[in-house]
């Protein structure tokens, strides 16, 4: 009677381990195709918020109309407070003439972006509409 057991513990040991088996590979596999699908990583979620509520402030503060009349001082200063990794170039294009009336890199940020993400607005401001774009990504 032992050996009956043995033999059906052994048998169950052994369907276990092929069902283990097959469970592995088929992870194995749909894995590769779950990271390549565009799905969004922390890194680029991060940076897409980060950079849309960036803009909104900037937009609140008074900011972005400052930069329209040629001072990016306020700009450069929101850009100084969001610490290492983070990057952002803001842009304004009067929408009329089509001429970027702005463009300010944040300090320090060179390179190739790693994850580039963008908000856009616009502003009206003096009998005009500014088109506003923010980039942002991380270094």
């Amino acid at each position: 009677m032992k050996q009956i057991h043995s033999r059906r513990g052994f048998i169950f040991s052994v369907d276990s381990l092929i069902a283990l088996g097959l469970a592995l590979a088929i992870i194995g596999l749909v894995i590769p195709f779950m990271e390549s699908s565009g799905l969004p990583n922390h890194d680029q979620l991060h940076i897409q918020r980060y950079t849309a509520d960036l803009l909104f402030v900037m937009q609140k503060s008074g900011n972005v109309r400052v930069a329209i009349e040629g001072d990016e001082t306020g700009v450069l200063s929101l850009f100084s407070q969001t610490g290492t990794g983070k990057c952002f170039t803001f842009k304004a294009t009067n929408t009329d003439t089509s001429a970027m009336v702005i463009s300010a890199t944040k300090p320090g940020c060179t390179g190739r972006p790693t994850t580039l993400s963008s908000a856009v607005s616009n502003e009206y401001y003096n009998g005009h509409i500014y088109r506003l774009e923010l980039l942002g990504w991380m270094q």
